[in-house]
């Protein structure tokens, strides 16, 4: 027994480090956070559809239109094909071809004066109330009468209507109807126009970000609420921070325009992730490539049509990077960044990516597995610490210049979306958003670094 008593000692410190040896072996093969290991978050449900929608007049029927042919005020314009319109068109009807007038108007420098001109040529003064149709019942017939609302809207017609079910329904009450060429006497277009729905890129640059107008970027054609919100190819290669892509079509079932409940039901679904949504009375901007992006009028169209206050940015992505002192957020994939990286990605923990690089995770996720080279600053510390950040670690570096690059934890993770906002408004240019984060990082089987010794449970995005 005292033999005993004399190793106890010696076991113990056998025990001790055995114990530090197994701890240290834990710390090193500790495996990076895994998201999926939280369980599913319960995500809210869309806000209310609006009770009071306050809807424009936009569409007639044609048992309503037929009781207003005599109304000396009221003028009607064909949207199809000259070609179409001369075979028959509705009694009285001007041919007024939008493809036509888009390939005069479309290019030119000043596409308002052009529109107004146009119009004109078709016999109105803007004091009118026009009702404008096609063939009914077709999503390109449906994005022609979009491009001609907007444009009449914007040149300052007095009123303006479109025919539901178009050509397809006037036929099927009956509704009078004429053959050949219209030949309208031109007048002068008075009107003023309506430039309160026009965006300039002064004002978009002012409004983008939380509390202030939610841009629409219409380039891809893609509702990615439809698609597990997959940024777009067009979207991920430059988008004017803040945006979201989107693609109004889907809202037309089959052709039939919807009505404004339903447009607010599919509106409300819109967001940057499932489960975060627009807030009902955002002021809604739209953009394409330029003033000939097909979906602009439309999306147009039925924003007003559902009462919901809208803008278009005409000059849209054309005009925006014309200005080379404007920021552009970039989607990122987990392979350019780490050519970004270069042999940093290979490199032992401890050195600092060549550009700002920010992870917005919390802290305690950071330390258990993060891309190298990068600085931990959580999203609620990031609009306030950014300029304490950069002045530490990236001092002296070009805004102008220098990308910054930026990280949560997945596609379901926001906080990269909205610090990217911050960071352009801090003077940064080139943002490149790495949406898919740390999940995505890890997926393309690139390494990520870890604090020895960090530990506990992950966070919820």
């Amino acid at each position: 027994m005292s033999k005993l008593r004399r190793l106890f000692p010696a076991l113990v410190f056998l025990a001790a480090m055995a114990g530090t040896f197994v701890l240290g072996q834990a710390i090193r093969q500790r495996q990076p956070f895994d998201p999926s290991s939280l369980p599913a978050p319960t995500l809210p449900e869309p806000p209310p559809i609006p009770e009071d929608i306050e809807s424009p007049n936009v569409f007639v029927s044609p048992e309503r239109l037929v009781a207003r042919l005599e109304d000396p005020e009221l003028r009607l314009v064909d949207a199809r094909s000259s070609g179409r319109c001369a075979e028959e068109r509705i009694a009285g009807a001007a041919c007024g071809d939008v493809e036509a007038l888009a390939a005069r108007c479309g290019d030119a420098a000043d596409l308002l004066n052009c529109i107004r001109r146009s119009l004109g040529d078709l016999g109105l003064d803007g004091s009118e109330t026009v009702v404008l149709y096609g063939e009914g019942g077709e999503a390109e017939d449906h994005l022609g009468l979009g491009r001609l609302y907007w444009w009449m809207d914007w040149a300052g017609v007095a009123e303006i209507e479109i025919l539901y079910d178009g050509a397809e329904g006037w036929r099927r009450i009956g509704g009078p109807v004429e053959q050949g060429g219209s030949s309208p006497t031109p007048a002068d277009f008075t009107a003023a126009p309506r430039l309160a729905p026009a965006a300039t890129a002064e004002w978009v640059y002012e409004q983008f970000g939380p509390g202030g107008a939610q841009a629409l970027d219409l380039r891809d054609g893609v509702d990615w609420t439809t698609v597990g919100y997959r940024a777009p190819e067009v979207f991920s290669a430059g988008h004017i921070p803040y945006a979201l892509p989107y693609d109004v079509r889907s809202w037309l079932d089959g052709g039939r325009w919807p009505t404004p409940r339903e447009g607010w039901g599919r509106f409300l679904e819109l967001g940057p992730r499932e489960g975060t949504y627009l807030t009902p009375g955002t002021e809604i901007v739209l953009y394409g490539e330029g003033p000939e992006t097909d979906q602009l009028g439309l999306a147009y169209l039925l924003l007003r049509h559902m009462g919901i206050d809208v803008r278009v940015f005409a000059g849209g992505w054309d005009e925006w990077t014309a200005d080379p002192d404007r920021p552009v957020v970039r989607v990122a994939s987990a392979a350019e960044v780490a050519e970004a990286l270069g042999e940093l990605v290979h490199r032992e923990v401890g050195a600092t990516a060549p550009m700002p690089f920010y992870d917005l995770r919390e802290v305690r996720d950071h330390g258990r597995g993060y891309l190298p080279g990068s600085e931990v600053l959580p999203w609620p510390d990031f609009p306030s610490g950014l300029e304490a950040s950069l002045e530490q670690t990236w001092s002296g570096i070009d805004r102008r210049m220098t990308p910054i690059v930026l990280y949560c934890y997945g596609r379901d993770c926001i906080r990269s979306w909205e610090a990217s906002v911050v960071a352009a408004r801090s003077g940064f240019l080139d943002i490149r958003w790495l949406r898919e984060g740390v999940e995505g990082w890890d997926a393309a089987g690139l390494p990520l670094w870890v604090d020895e010794g960090a530990s506990g449970a992950g966070s919820d995005p």
